[in-house]
């Protein structure tokens, strides 16, 4: 508990307006728990591939981590 984590989440944009994403990162838990962890507003270039990186502390008893990515 307390190791800082790192999750990478790959976007691509391919219209020709660049666009902005909100990347939430969410830490679940046994019994369908779930806390948020960590926000990231990320700009994407047109056609060019981009990734996220979210910066996040683990947690003790956490299973999984999920991502989530609204424009």
């Amino acid at each position: 508990m307390g190791a800082g984590r790192e999750a990478d989440v790959g976007l691509v944009n391919q219209t020709e307006a660049a666009r902005a994403f909100t990347v939430r990162v969410y830490v679940l838990y046994p019994g369908n728990g779930r806390e948020l962890a960590a926000v990231s507003a990320v700009a994407t270039t047109p056609g060019v591939p981009a990734t996220a990186r979210v910066r996040f502390r683990a947690r003790a008893g956490m299973t999984s981590v999920q991502c989530e990515i609204a424009q």
